[in-house]
């Protein structure tokens, strides 16, 4: 009887300490909206790898109705369409929502399983929202929906390396957003030197090195720690190919 009593209470604590778990942590931004953006995109899947990432929302205090300032109450995410079978969304509120001038976070997750060879592909997303606003003291709803992010489950790494040791790509840096440090990794068909740049918005070089590079895989360590936040682009190339991209760095 007393092991059950203890089975119990045991069982019972573990289910309080799963309800109060936190799937995710927002990210440090301040900024009104939604992180990454669409430009950056969320970063790829890969088949047959645990896949995992937050999204994180800035809700404004306030925002425009027919052309009056009016306080948001809260904004919150009522589904999420398009996630490949295996993925699901976790938001780190129980109801999905958060109060104006907060912030939030989406957990999606391929928790329910991994995403198998037979995924790769690409997944538009449509991520359904509900805002409240408070008009003349009463409240008003109103639903929209988010288009413009995607899934893009890639081949398993085998598979990516194999493809891609013939020609010359630079992949997206990851973590994007970052705010100390962040790594690009690129794939030459050949052993030779890449310049690498970056830009800030206004088109001025903030940092440059060259690269020796080996044939097949290679990565390059970046360090934000003489920058200030904000968006830049970085530029890969050798004496006949360039590729850019863009990144974010967050202020700490």
């Amino acid at each position: 009887m007393i092991k059950k009593i203890l089975f119990t209470a045991a069982f019972v604590i573990s289910v309080v300490i799963m309800l109060n778990a936190q799937p995710c942590t927002p990210g440090t931004y301040t900024t009104p909206g939604i992180y990454p953006d669409s430009a950056t995109n969320l970063p790829h899947a890969i088949a047959t790898v645990a896949y995992s990432t937050t999204m994180t929302a800035v809700i404004p205090q306030d925002t425009l109705y027919m052309g009056a300032t009016v306080p948001i109450d809260s904004i919150g995410v009522t589904s999420i369409v398009g996630l490949p079978t295996g993925f699901n969304y976790t938001p780190n509120s129980a109801t999905g929502y958060w109060d104006g001038g907060t912030s939030g976070c989406v957990l999606i997750s391929s928790s329910l399983g991994y995403p198998t060879q037979q995924q790769v592909g690409i997944y538009p997303l449509k991520i359904y929202v509900k805002s409240c606003v408070t008009i003349l003291g009463n409240p008003l709803y109103v639903q929209d929906s988010v288009l413009y992010y995607k899934i893009i489950i890639d081949s398993s790494n085998a598979g990516i390396t194999d493809m891609n040791k013939g020609k010359f790509n630079v992949y997206q840096n990851t973590p994007n957003p970052f705010s100390l440090k962040t790594t690009i990794e690129f794939t030459s068909p050949i052993a030779e030197i890449f310049q690498f740049t970056v830009y800030n918005l206004l088109g001025e070089v903030v940092y440059k090195q060259s690269v020796n590079a080996i044939s097949g895989d290679n990565k390059i360590e970046f360090s934000a720690s003489d920058l200030t936040s904000g968006i830049y682009m970085y530029k890969l190339n050798n004496k006949t190919q360039t590729i850019t991209r863009r990144m974010i760095i967050e202020g700490m």
